[in-house]
């Protein structure tokens, strides 16, 4: 009779629950994390072909580096052997499960090339893509499996508790032109956000001379800025005026670009002019946002604390200069 999956035996699923698939990552144990020898470095592959994957331990605990050449990283079944320490056999066993199980399909992770073998013939070998890798790195019960997972299950933490991870050595060091642009379009989204924006807002309020304390005073005051943010991102149109225009019954969404619902739009979305702009507008309006916050941190760091009214009057001036 098969002995039953435990918890951490469950395939992952992309539809999987948050705290389950956080749960089936966490497959490390103290005892394992106790074992791991602190070696400085411990090189897993170096091949003809430029890759590299390393796990190695330093004093903040285990890191990783992945090296590939193009868009997408690929690994041979030997390659991956070397990398986790274990035998060709062992990698093979684990992938067949993987796919098995549905964790992933075999036909969008897997492709078959030829590759040249030490006495100069070619032969057709599969290379798996970085989804097979990292799904093999949490199933190996070697000490680099351990240490990966120790690594992954790190990085898992961070975005449960912090909602994100950066690795900012690598985009200080090695960032690519592209995903550096990526991180500060997402980065703006976030800060130029209604939200975060109003918390923004308010904070700033509360420095200025002239607040006199009251959270009516600061919603006034950011309605009167995120009109002027919409006006100089549109084409001149005020938040009740796109609303007005825009809010449409018989198209998809009511007209909405975006909507806080999971299930579709609900009452207090069609009622944020925010949420009808295009994606280009929406980019135009959080880039002059992001900037405008932080021209006004950067008074307040310096001394000056201006009152509200003066305030809005930088910030007409600071719509027409950036237009």
């Amino acid at each position: 009779m098969a002995k039953r999956p435990t918890k951490y035996e469950k395939p992952l699923k992309i539809d999987m629950d948050f705290n389950e698939a956080l749960g089936r990552f966490a497959q490390v144990k103290p005892k394992e994390i106790s074992e791991i020898p602190k070696h400085d470095l411990v090189p897993l592959t170096e091949d003809d072909t430029g890759h590299r994957f390393l796990i190695y331990q330093t004093k903040d605990g285990p890191r990783t580096d992945l090296r590939f050449e193009g868009s997408r990283f690929w690994a041979s079944q030997g390659q991956m052997a070397s990398m986790f320490d274990v035998t060709p056999q062992n990698i093979s066993m684990h992938l067949k499960n993987i796919f098995a199980e549905g964790e992933l399909p075999e036909q969008a992770v897997c492709k078959e090339s030829l590759h040249t073998g030490r006495d100069g013939k070619q032969y057709p070998t599969r290379f798996y893509d970085l989804n097979a890798l990292i799904s093999v790195g949490f199933r190996v019960g070697s000490v680099q499996g351990t240490m990966f997972r120790v690594w992954a299950t790190d990085k898992l933490f961070q975005i449960a508790t912090k909602g994100f991870y950066i690795d900012k050595e690598r985009l200080m060091n090695q960032g690519e032109p592209d995903a550096l642009d990526e991180f500060k379009e997402i980065a703006a989204e976030i800060r130029g956000s209604i939200r975060n924006s109003y918390r923004e807002v308010l904070k700033l309020c509360t420095l200025c001379s002239d607040y006199d304390g009251s959270s009516q005073s600061a919603r006034s005051f950011f309605m009167d800025m995120e009109n002027k943010l919409l006006f100089a991102s549109t084409e001149q149109k005020t938040g009740p005026q796109l609303i007005l225009e825009r809010c449409d019954a018989e198209k998809d969404d009511v007209g909405l670009t975006y909507y806080a619902g999971k299930r579709g739009p609900t009452k207090r979305d069609v009622v944020v002019a925010n949420n009808y702009l295009a994606q280009g507008e929406s980019r135009t309006k959080n880039r002059i946002t992001v900037m405008w916050l932080t021209y006004v941190e950067e008074q307040l760091a310096q001394g000056r604390l201006p009152t509200m009214a003066a305030v809005k009057e930088k910030l007409i001036g600071f719509i027409k200069f950036n237009q």
